[in-house]
This record gives structure tokens, C-alpha cells and sequence, in this order.
């Protein structure tokens, strides 16, 4: 199984264009794999895509996407720096590393796990060049563990999936089939037709204050604690209505005069809400403000 995806991962780097540059993309990409475990076969999809601002630094929100539902799960926060990029988890400020594409043979590399707490240490067993041109990555393949053995590629990320480097475990592993950067497939090791999902980025996400053009600001978009300010610049009194990712309302306040207010969420699910502004008495919307809300 390794040969072959050695194999495949070789000849698709060499057609392939670089990632914009960078040790892991941060704009318009899209990873599809698989999860296997005791309860069988899962697939998973996730994006990067969106901006959010922590600690004074931009980072991309990386999500997971449902295959069956759609739904939206907040995952981390990254951002790359050439060879290095590094990861927050949902509602921290803490960085780690994610990946380090400067490491040599030989080294040996602490990593934090993503999504649940935890750490785990690798050793690099070899680092290749592939391609030609413009066209070159780097690949780091590291010392086997419980029999499997991790790769990075540089520009996509792990072929166990853009978060799930470090868990090697023979009774639960996942193995990522497919790679877009901006639609264009860079990387499969699968048919084509498996790897046709894409996804188009929903919202702008800021930590701090979204400056949007007409009579309302809300802030943040990304909230960590169950709160979301309005800001009413207008002269209107204003509505508001929380409704979910398939348009179902979830909650309503009335009474937003000029000025701003604290609205309290109620206890969500992970995912993707809208946030609906309008003048009382009228159908028509003001502004939309879609929200991500992790837990």
C-alpha cells in the first residue's frame, strides 16, 4: 500500500504546480480523505479558506466539512511563514507548529496534536526533492511507526490529511485521497470522480471589528464565548434573527436603536449561522453576517 501511494504521490507531484510557495496552503484549498477505525470506513473533507485575526496575526480557519450533511465544524486557525506554518486551536491563542519543511535526515521533531490535546514525537528519515522546474517539493518521510509510516509534502500538507500528522496507529488512520488549491487538482491517489467535491469559502472571518459597508457593524464573527456585538450606525431601529446553515431561525431580538449591543447566542453546535439585520416592518434585509461558531 505504501509502494503504491509512493508511486502515485510521484508521479502526481511531477505535473503538478507549487502551492503558492508555502509549506502548507492557507488560501482556496480543499483535502478529501478517508478514516479508518474499528466502525469501518469515514470520509472526510476539509478547506481552508476566510481570515481571522489572533493575537494581532492573520490566520486562515481550516474546517471540516460533512460529506452527507454539509455542515461546518471549526477546526484551528493557521498560518505559514515559508518553511514553517503553525495552528490555534478553537477559542485558544496559544500557536504550535504544524509543520517544519527545513527539517534534515536525522532530525527529530515534538508535535502537538490538533484537534485534542496531546503530543507526539517524530524522526525524519529522509528528505527528497521531487519534480523540476517550478515544479519542485520538498518530501519528508519519517521513521516508521506501529508499522506506518508518515510523508509530508510541501504545499499539501500530510498524506494522512492536512491536521493528522503525527497519529500513526494501525486500528485508526486516515489517508488523504485528493488536493485542490483553487480548483485545480494538485494531488490524488484515487480516480478523478472521487475527488470532485468542491467548496466555495463563505464568510471573511475577523477576531476583531468586520468593517462593512452600510448601516451595521458585528463583531466578532468568530466568537469564543457565546457573544456578538452589534453595532447600529444608522438612525433606524433594527431586528435581528440568528438562523441556522439550512435557514431555520434559531433565535430573534427587536429593539436594536442606533448605538451597540450584546447579543447573548444561545448553546450552539459547531457550524455556520447567519445573522439577519432588517428595519422593523419590512421584508427586505439590511445586511447578512454569516457566523462560525466553535465549541
Amino acid at each position: 500500500m505504501l509502494q503504491r501511494i509512493a508511486f502515485i504521490l510521484w508521479l502526481a507531484l511531477l505535473s503538478t504546480r507549487p502551492a503558492t510557495g508555502q509549506s502548507f496552503p492557507v488560501q482556496d484549498a480543499v483535502w478529501q480523505g478517508f478514516q479508518s477505525n474499528i466502525a469501518g470506513l469515514d470520509t472526510f473533507r476539509q478547506v481552508a479558506c476566510g481570515d481571522t485575526l489572533i493575537g494581532g496575526r492573520h490566520y486562515t480557519p481550516m474546517l471540516s466539512i460533512s460529506p452527507d450533511s454539509g455542515d461546518t465544524t471549526y477546526l484551528a486557525a493557521v498560518r505559514s511563514t515559508g518553511v514553517r506554518s503553525f495552528f490555534v486551536r478553537p477559542g485558544e491563542t496559544q500557536e504550535y507548529l504544524l509543520y517544519d519543511f527545513s527539517l534534515q535526515a536525522g532530525d527529530e521533531i515534538m508535535l502537538e496534536f490538533v484537534e485534542f490535546s496531546g503530543s507526539t514525537m517524530l524522526k525524519v528519515a529522509s528528505v527528497v526533492t521531487v519534480g523540476s522546474g517550478t515544479n519542485i517539493r520538498t518530501v519528508i518521510n519519517f521513521v516508521p511507526t506501529n508499522g506506518l509510516q508518515e510523508t509530508w509534502i510541501a504545499g499539501v500538507g500530510s498524506l494522512a490529511g492536512p491536521l493528522y500528522r503525527g497519529l500513526l496507529n494501525p486500528s485508526e488512520y486516515s489517508e488523504l485521497q485528493c488536493f485542490r488549491l483553487a480548483d485545480t487538482l494538485a494531488y490524488s491517489s484515487v480516480d478523478d470522480a472521487q475527488c470532485t467535491f468542491s467548496f466555495d469559502c463563505p464568510v471573511i472571518v475577523s477576531t476583531t471589528m468586520v468593517e462593512q459597508p452600510g448601516l451595521v457593524k458585528v463583531f466578532p464573527t468568530l466568537p469564543s464565548d457565546g457573544r456578538v456585538w452589534v453595532a447600529n450606525t444608522g438612525n433606524q431601529v433594527l431586528s435581528a434573527t440568528l438562523v441556522s446553515a439550512l435557514g431555520q431561525p434559531i433565535r430573534s431580538w427587536a429593539g436594536l436603536s442606533p448605538g451597540r449591543h450584546e447579543l447573548q447566542l444561545p448553546d450552539l453546535s459547531s457550524g455556520l449561522y447567519v445573522l439577519q439585520l432588517k428595519e422593523p416592518n419590512k421584508n427586505i434585509y439590511l445586511q447578512h453576517f454569516k457566523l462560525i461558531i466553535p465549541r
